[in-house]
């Protein structure tokens, strides 16, 4: 990618047994959160220097490291996902957001803008997790996924695809905006094509895709990839 992001990092701060985030969650023992630290503060951190941790960045934080929990700390993966998942509940009204979905969709655009897609795609994989059934988060990350193919090695390409097909799986089309829904349908055509789901495919494809595609720079793929079983992936997405 041409654009340069920022560069960030996390830290899983401990809060005492007694501090009323502890008390908060119930835990008789210390607890850890992790913030999200970018900019001024990053240079900060690298300096050895004090840096200042607040409400937004433990909001990135947690989307960002939900699935990637420190395996140094002392509590188990399940107890401080447990954790994680009541403090974004709870600052989902810290900034008034209507609804958690909201804040996980805004805070990812922040987060794809600054720091990059891979960020992005990680938090948007957390909001699938905390909110399995929001059409929006679920579209989010299919164009992350997206977006960050041609970057990836074939085995890596491999776990994305199928990525993009699980996300699919759980998304109502008829609720995402109707810019996306061409290249949401072509994604998961190339998702099921390229991992061997034939038969998956062409059933969607008869059902659905067909019909809703009607980009010829799309549907040129489309058929070129129908018509030649030895297409290159980094060809359909040039």
């Amino acid at each position: 990618m041409d654009k340069e992001y920022e560069p960030y990092n996390i830290v899983w701060q401990p809060f005492s047994v007694d501090s009323p985030i502890a008390k908060r969650l119930g835990s008789k023992e210390q607890v850890y959160l992790p913030y999200f630290i970018d900019g001024e503060s990053l240079k900060e951190l690298q300096g050895k220097r004090p840096v200042p941790l607040n409400e937004f960045g433990l909001l990135r934080g947690i989307l960002a490291s939900y699935f990637d929990v420190s395996p140094y700390l002392p509590l188990g993966t399940d107890t401080i996902q447990h954790h994680l998942e009541v403090v974004i509940h709870d600052l989902t009204n810290v900034f008034k957001f209507k609804s958690t979905e909201k804040m996980i969709l805004d805070t990812s655009a922040i987060l794809r803008d600054k720091n990059g897609p891979w960020v992005s795609r990680a938090a948007l994989q957390t909001g699938m997790r905390l909110i399995p059934d929001s059409s929006f988060i679920r579209s989010d990350f299919i164009m992350d996924v997206w977006c960050l193919l041609k970057e990836e090695k074939p085995h890596q390409q491999q776990i994305s695809l199928d990525e993009i097909t699980r996300a699919y799986s759980g998304l109502d089309l008829d609720t995402v905006l109707a810019g996306a829904r061409e290249l949401l349908l072509f994604a998961n055509f190339v998702s099921l094509s390229f991992l061997g789901r034939l038969d998956e495919r062409d059933t969607f494809m008869e059902s659905a895709a067909f019909n809703q595609i009607t980009s010829k720079y799309l549907m040129t793929k489309v058929l070129y990839v129908l018509n030649n079983k030895d297409t290159d992936i980094n060809f359909v997405l040039s």
